[in-house]
């Protein structure tokens, strides 16, 4: 799923903007990085998609 799909998928699924949609997965892949222990968002990134 390309990212603007899955941005529009989780907008129709919880009802949040796309703002807020983006700034919540911009959240949850820092903590995912730092659990990782590397804190590196685009190491994540490789995780991730």
């Amino acid at each position: 799923m390309e990212r603007k799909e899955w941005v529009e998928y989780a907008k129709q699924e919880t009802g949040l903007s796309e703002k807020e949609i983006k700034d919540l997965d911009k959240k949850i892949r820092l903590q995912v990085s730092e659990d990782l222990g590397h804190s590196r968002v685009s190491i994540t990134k490789t995780y991730l998609g």
